[in-house]
């Protein structure tokens, strides 16, 4: 059957979407970018949030004695085993934080999954001083090499550079929240020596 032999209900039918179609597909075309821009800036902001999150939790750490040694220090170990320490029975590191983790000790039975987009690492050393000095130290002679009476870090890293996330964050004892752009940079495993400063931005705000 050529076009000009087609039913009249054919032509009712389909005309309509004939003429919406198009600038419907045309939106979408158009809004995709920018949808895809305002997700990957969600994500970044509630990673860094994340992390700002794991600093007033390590705080309350060190102050309160969360773990029962008798020593002020910080939790360096990693991300999740902050969530088995409680404090009146509420657990400053939500299940979401600690299932992020990439280098966890393994204690708790979590299945690893990115939050919005990111992973978290606690990071190895301070290359801000000299010697460089490690995070993960033994300070009571029971846990193991999971302190530090002064410092610690944590680093926040895109699953995808680029696609899941624009940034990599860095949180550390001296309360500073950094931001450095992806690139393709390597995902950090210290804190950053004085002259790297100045490849990092500092998170003010919300």
């Amino acid at each position: 059957m050529n076009p000009s032999q087609r039913p009249h209900w054919f032509i009712r039918y389909t005309s309509p979407w004939l003429v919406f179609v198009p600038p419907i597909a045309l939106y979408v075309i158009l809004a995709l970018p920018g949808w895809k821009a305002g997700w990957i800036a969600q994500n970044d902001r509630a990673a860094w949030i994340a992390l700002r999150t794991i600093a007033t939790a390590e705080s309350v750490f060190r102050s309160d004695d969360l773990d029962g040694n008798k020593i002020q220090d910080y939790w360096t170990g990693d991300v999740e085993s902050l969530r088995s320490f409680r404090f009146e029975g509420f657990p400053f590191i939500p299940e979401e934080f600690a299932a992020a983790d990439a280098a966890p000790l393994g204690k708790l039975p979590i299945r690893r999954r990115p939050y919005h987009g990111y992973y978290f690492i606690a990071l190895r050393q301070d290359d801000s001083v000299q010697p460089p000095e490690i995070y993960q130290q033994d300070t009571d002679g029971k846990a193991g090499k999971v302190h530090h009476r002064t410092g610690f870090a944590f680093c926040a890293y895109p699953v995808k550079p680029g696609v899941t996330g624009n940034y990599i964050y860095l949180s550390g004892s001296n309360y500073l929240l950094l931001s450095r752009p992806v690139k393709e940079q390597p995902v950090p495993t210290a804190w950053p020596p004085d002259p790297e400063m100045i490849h990092w931005n500092r998170c003010v705000g919300e």
